[in-house]
């Protein structure tokens, strides 16, 4: 699985800067160094899955481990778990939302969205 980690900001009208990292497990991780470095300069981050692919939900859960275990266990980072591809229909489906948002949401204390896409 190939990872795309976007070094983004966003500028608050408090004019405070968030540095956030956009995590997509969609390939073999080639480039774990700059997956390291997205993850201890990050204040906040969005990990990316496709629900038709639930090996790739899998890869966001052990992300969001990495990203709580590198910043000391501090399950308060700002996480949201987005699900993208849900204009695939219910028959490619692989991860129902339900269960995706129940996990995200209680089980790890992210949020959760989903999307598709444009």
């Amino acid at each position: 699985m190939t990872e795309a980690s976007h070094g983004l900001s966003a500028t608050a009208r408090l004019s405070c800067v968030i540095r956030y990292g956009m995590l997509c497990p969609t390939g073999a991780y080639q480039f774990p160094a700059m997956r390291q470095l997205a993850i201890t300069t990050g204040d906040a981050f969005i990990l990316v899955y496709g629900v038709d692919d639930e090996a790739s939900f899998e890869q966001v859960e052990l992300l969001r481990d990495q990203i709580v275990a590198e910043k000391d266990g501090d399950d308060r980072t700002p996480i949201v778990i987005v699900g993208n591809k849900t204009d695939l229909g219910g028959e490619r489906r692989r991860v129902d939302q339900p269960t995706a948002e129940t996990t995200a949401s209680i089980d790890w204390g992210t949020g959760y969205v989903e999307v598709y896409r444009a």
